[in-house]
Protein backbone atom coordinates (compact mmCIF):
# COMPACT_ATOMS: atom_id res chain seq x y z
CA UNK A 1 0.00 0.00 0.00
CA UNK A 2 1.68 3.64 -1.20
CA UNK A 3 1.11 6.58 1.31
CA UNK A 4 -0.45 9.26 0.60
CA UNK A 5 1.56 11.97 -0.25
CA UNK A 6 1.07 15.46 1.88
CA UNK A 7 0.58 18.61 0.05
CA UNK A 8 3.10 21.16 0.13
CA UNK A 9 1.02 23.55 2.03
CA UNK A 10 3.69 26.82 1.48
CA UNK A 11 3.32 25.98 -2.24
CA UNK A 12 -0.31 25.55 -2.20
CA UNK A 13 -0.52 28.57 -0.10
CA UNK A 14 1.60 30.62 -2.78
CA UNK A 15 -0.86 29.31 -5.57
CA UNK A 16 -3.80 30.82 -3.85
CA UNK A 17 -2.64 33.86 -2.84
CA UNK A 18 -0.83 33.91 -6.68
CA UNK A 19 -5.04 33.58 -7.76
CA UNK A 20 -6.02 36.04 -4.72
CA UNK A 21 -7.93 33.48 -3.40
CA UNK A 22 -8.22 35.27 0.54
CA UNK A 23 -9.99 32.55 1.99
CA UNK A 24 -8.14 29.64 0.71
CA UNK A 25 -4.73 31.83 1.28
CA UNK A 26 -5.27 31.93 5.02
CA UNK A 27 -6.95 28.35 5.55
CA UNK A 28 -4.00 27.33 4.16
CA UNK A 29 -1.87 28.93 6.10
CA UNK A 30 -3.44 27.98 9.10
CA UNK A 31 -3.20 24.53 8.46
CA UNK A 32 0.32 25.10 7.86
CA UNK A 33 0.66 26.28 11.44
CA UNK A 34 -0.24 22.97 12.92
CA UNK A 35 2.23 20.71 10.70
CA UNK A 36 5.22 23.55 11.14
CA UNK A 37 5.35 23.42 7.15
CA UNK A 38 8.62 24.86 7.02
CA UNK A 39 8.14 27.88 4.41
CA UNK A 40 6.14 29.85 6.87
CA UNK A 41 9.25 30.96 7.81
CA UNK A 42 9.51 32.95 4.82
CA UNK A 43 5.70 34.99 5.65
CA UNK A 44 7.39 38.08 6.38
CA UNK A 45 9.22 38.70 3.44
CA UNK A 46 7.41 37.35 0.41
CA UNK A 47 5.86 39.59 -1.19
CA UNK A 48 2.90 36.93 -2.79
CA UNK A 49 1.03 37.59 0.54
CA UNK A 50 1.11 41.46 0.67
CA UNK A 51 -2.29 41.83 -0.06
CA UNK A 52 -3.22 39.54 2.71
CA UNK A 53 -1.28 41.68 5.56
CA UNK A 54 -4.07 44.14 6.32
CA UNK A 55 -6.61 41.34 6.78
CA UNK A 56 -6.89 40.86 11.10
CA UNK A 57 -6.18 36.66 10.49
CA UNK A 58 -3.12 37.65 8.94
CA UNK A 59 -1.96 39.30 12.75
CA UNK A 60 -3.22 36.50 14.53
CA UNK A 61 -1.84 33.89 12.08
CA UNK A 62 1.81 36.04 12.53
CA UNK A 63 1.26 36.23 16.64
CA UNK A 64 0.52 32.05 16.41
CA UNK A 65 3.71 31.48 14.22
CA UNK A 66 5.50 33.94 16.36
CA UNK A 67 6.56 36.10 13.20
CA UNK A 68 5.64 39.45 14.24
Amino acid sequence: MQKKAKPDLWELAKAYAAARKKEETIGTLLKGISVHEPGLLQIRTDPDFDWIRDDPRYAEFSLRENLS
